[in-house]
């Protein structure tokens, strides 16, 4: 939960500092994490800040990280390792580096209670009134509030008046910082929230705190924003005051949603951040506008019976209505969906025009077919490709397909979608990769195939064929397999080797189009090693024997228990009891080891217990000579 206990007292400027160490130190730190994207329209930067802080001290620590991370979203509960260095920890490179104790939730899709608290410094004034950002943020004839509803179909609102005051939720406080201190948005926003918190305000009626500052602090972004919004609240921060689509951009990361960028040359590389200005996730100070279709699918807010996939090859036409327009009442889908093979990621095709929230888009976007790239699903950039007019084309020749616009009216865009299976190697592997064996054993060994075409490959025919040493025999289960895209299959491979097989190793192989798998039959007719047995009894009447482990490349399958050289058990571990014989006599208890392949060791010593015919039993003894 993104609200750790002690955030508002370590946080306060005024009361705190972090004083770094003379040296690096190893640190184990559990924690609430905080992943604030940073928002640098002006400049086309971006950076992405996970900050952890330390459930034991209240500590705030700035994570450095080998690779990103997709589990790792505001509110989740980390347990890390690393280097601290000041309030820098530099993550270690094993795998327990990073644990994620209790993962984030989504964000729920329905009415989302934000306040707006405006932190006046000391020496500057937030320049927009309260008026001003509440209008931008609900009162005006578009707002905030409007886009979402607009673009979730109403699924998703940020409501107005709250706390039932008569008042919009826009609160104005003032704190002890100066805009020449080092930029530093988490001890700002806990001063403006004790501030507000002081004045009476009841934080905890909100999910969403935006906090207002003043344009002239020393950080170089326009605006930060929690990326997720999991536990009782998350942030979001802007310097912008007067830049509605700032406001709706950093909720948006809120929302788990990143940013809208560009790829023109459709070569799998961003080329602008930001520069998809046909989505509120792009750039800010642009004006109004709604989301893409990657940002409409990925939130649910187009249903799935508007997102039509494509999955067989071929040449079709496809009409598409309006992004913008009702699901419940349009006749066609929305969203034109397809699988890149090469990459696993989707195209989206969808037609936006100038209506609504989009009244003012650039007509660079309306009227035309607009294509998009997207991972499916998650916290990834979307890529605006090209928006085409009629006649125009985008051939993707390494993906097989090109998308042309053959028209488009008021009501809808007919697209043709040419798309050819291009295949994809499969996954093969063999299991297991090493069997031991008895000269003349069969041994079983499974091949299997996994058919990574896209769906419009439809089904593939794998001939599977396989390679022995010589002198060897096998059958096999079947000749090939006919898979499905995305699905998994296996071929029995049963190998004998020759009865007069040297020990050795000797591989084999199995092949189908696209890949091949090997393994190793290793020849072993050797016996497993002896064990040495160890034997005790007790008061209560049993008999208790332990021994050392057995031995062998083909691994020990089974102990054997043996008395007076009759098998009475055979167990998987090395311990075995039982009660004391009863009927007088000499009981010799020995071990022998069973291999994988079949072979046995030689007995174990022998444990000798000598049983009196008496209810009191005997005793154990020396064993017999051998």
């Amino acid at each position: 939960m993104f609200n750790p206990k002690p955030l508002a007292a370590v946080l306060l400027a005024a009361s705190v500092s972090f004083a770094a160490p003379d040296a690096p130190r190893k640190v184990v730190l559990r924690g609430t994490l905080s992943v604030v994207q940073e928002d640098d329209f002006e400049h086309q930067r971006t950076v992405r800040v996970h900050t952890l802080f330390d459930e034991a001290t209240g500590e705030r620590f700035t994570l450095r990280l080998r690779a990103p991370d997709a589990r790792l979203k505001t509110g989740a509960t980390l347990v890390v390792r690393g280097t601290a260095l000041g309030r820098e920890v530099e993550l270690d490179a094993g795998s327990d580096a990073l644990q994620v104790v209790a993962a984030a939730d989504a964000p729920a899709l329905d009415a989302r209670r934000a306040i707006v608290i405006v932190a006046d410094f000391a020496d500057s004034a937030v320049s927009c009134s309260d008026a001003q950002i509440a209008g931008l943020m609900w009162t005006g004839a578009k707002s905030v509030d409007g886009l979402y509803q607009a673009a979730s179909f109403g699924q998703v609102s940020v409501p107005n008046d709250i706390d039932n005051n008569g008042q919009p939720d826009v609160v104005r406080v003032s704190v002890p910082d100066v805009v020449a201190e080092a930029c530093d948005a988490y001890a700002w926003a806990a001063n403006a929230e004790a501030a507000a918190q002081n004045a009476g305000v009841n934080l905890g009626l909100y999910q969403h705190r935006v906090i207002v500052l003043p344009g002239n602090v020393t950080c170089g972004w326009a605006g930060l924003g929690n990326v997720g919004c999991s536990g009782s609240y998350c942030r979001a921060w802007v310097k912008t005051c007067d830049l509605q689509d700032v406001y709706a951009h950093e909720i948006g990361h809120n929302l788990d949603m990143a940013h809208a960028s560009t790829d023109t040359n459709n070569d799998g590389t961003i080329d602008c951040e930001y520069c998809d200005m046909s989505d509120i996730m792009g750039y800010g100070g642009v004006g109004w506008r709604q989301f893409s279709a990657p940002h409409e699918g990925q939130k649910g807010w187009i249903p799935s019976n508007k997102i039509q996939n494509v999955n067989v090859a071929g040449t079709a036409t496809y009409v598409i209505s309006p992004l913008q327009a009702n699901p419940a009442t349009t006749p066609y889908p929305q969203i034109l969906r397809v699988q890149a093979p090469v990459t696993g990621d989707y195209y989206y095709i969808s037609y936006r025009q100038l209506q609504g929230y989009d009244a003012t888009l650039s007509t660079s976007y309306s009227d035309r077919a607009n294509i998009h790239r997207y991972a499916g699903s998650g916290y990834a950039n979307t890529k605006f490709l090209a928006a085409l007019q009629d006649t125009q084309f985008l051939d993707d020749a390494q993906n097989g397909f090109e998308i042309r616009q053959i028209s488009h009216d008021a009501m809808s865009v007919t697209v043709q979608l040419t798309t050819t299976c291009v295949h994809v190697a499969p996954t093969v592997s063999m299991s297991p990769a090493r069997q031991t064996g008895m000269p003349g054993q069969e041994l079983a060994f499974v091949f299997s195939v996994k058919n990574n075409d896209p769906l419009n490959c439809g089904l593939q025919n794998f001939p599977v064929s396989a390679t022995i040493p010589a002198g060897f025999t096998f059958t096999q289960t079947a000749a090939s397999l006919d898979l499905s895209p995305g699905v998994q299959g296996m071929v029995t491979l049963r190998v004998t080797s020759p009865a007069s097989a040297p020990n050795g190793d000797n591989s084999l192989s199995a092949s189908t189009t696209g890949g091949s798998a090997s393994a190793v039959y290793a020849v072993d007719s050797s016996a497993p090693t002896a064990v040495t047995l160890t034997g005790s009894t007790s008061k209560k009447g049993m008999v208790s024997l332990t021994w050392t482990a057995s031995t062998h490349g083909s691994g020990i399958s089974a102990y054997r228990v043996m008395k007076n050289g009759v098998q009475i058990a055979s167990v998987t571990t090395r311990s075995f009891s039982e009660k004391q014989p009863t009927v007088a006599g000499t009981y010799d208890y020995t071990v022998i080891a069973v291999a994988g392949n079949g072979t046995t060791s030689t007995p174990s010593n022998a444990f000798r217990f000598t049983a009196s015919g008496t209810s009191g039993g005997g005793g154990g003894g020396k064993p017999p000579r051998r």
